[in-house]
């Protein structure tokens, strides 16, 4: 398994700390002090050992497990570039039968779209699970700092859905520009592509407008409550003015 910079550079800080601890549980306070280390021994060999030891055991922790999730887009990677190589192939396959007049142009122009149209999800997932992250433009921070907590994780989700398929686009574009898909398949594949990108902005659009709907339910309600506290407070000065008033004629 291939260790990652990142985990590495845990890993030698993990071992400097234990290095340390070894040093500390053999050092004498003179040793200590002829090295300037005085400070150690005013605040204890015993009780700094078990907080470096744990510090360098939390380490080796987190570098296992930034090396566990690499590996496993290392994994997810290598089996989307699989896929990819398979669908090459099938490609090359149907050009070789086509140039040999074993099957038709209208068979092999949709065998060709079919496949190129999954091989642009593919390579746009490769690009996707290279990144890791999600990066998000100013405009779509904003939408998603505007939304309810509960829906955040649903926006961010459709978010990532449309970055890839804005990949999808831009790879089309790249494939049509190489020759590798013709006008029809392109017209096709980046039509299909246009649409999916559509219902995803209508579905983001869909929860920003619910959330601002119940924004304003929860305005006009605690509006309304305010109304009826200014109503009551006003009827309760009323009573005591008329009470004043009473007791003044007397």
């Amino acid at each position: 398994m291939k260790i990652k910079p990142a985990a590495i550079g845990l890993f030698a800080i993990a071992l400097l700390l234990m290095g340390i601890v070894a040093f500390l549980m053999v050092a004498t306070k003179d040793n200590l002090d002829s090295m300037g280390l005085s400070v150690i021994n005013d605040l204890g060999a015993a009780n700094i050992i078990p907080l470096i030891g744990f510090g360098a055991f939390a380490l080796i922790i987190i570098a296992f497990a930034i090396n566990s999730k690499a590996s496993e887009e290392d994994k997810k990677i290598s089996g989307l570039g699989g896929e990819r190589q398979k669908l090459l192939e099938q490609i090359k396959e149907a050009e070789g039968q086509y140039l040999k007049h074993k099957i038709d142009q209208p068979t092999y122009e949709k065998i060709t779209q079919e496949k190129h149209q999954t091989l642009i999800k593919i390579e746009s997932e490769i690009d996707a699970s290279k990144k890791q992250e999600l990066k998000l433009t100013p405009k779509e921070m904003k939408r998603v700092d505007n939304v309810s907590h509960d829906k955040k994780k649903i926006l961010l989700g459709l978010l990532e859905q449309k970055q890839k398929k804005v990949n999808e686009l831009s790879i089309a574009e790249k494939k049509y520009l190489k020759r590798q898909i013709d006008d029809e398949s392109y017209k096709n594949i980046s039509g299909q592509i246009s649409k999916e990108i559509i219902d995803i902005e209508g579905q983001i659009s869909s929860i920003q407008k619910t959330d601002e709907i119940e924004s304003l339910k929860a305005q006009l309600k605690e509006g309304a409550k305010e109304i009826v506290r200014q109503n009551k407070n006003s009827k309760e000065r009323n009573f005591e003015e008329m009470e004043d008033e009473i007791f003044s004629q007397m």
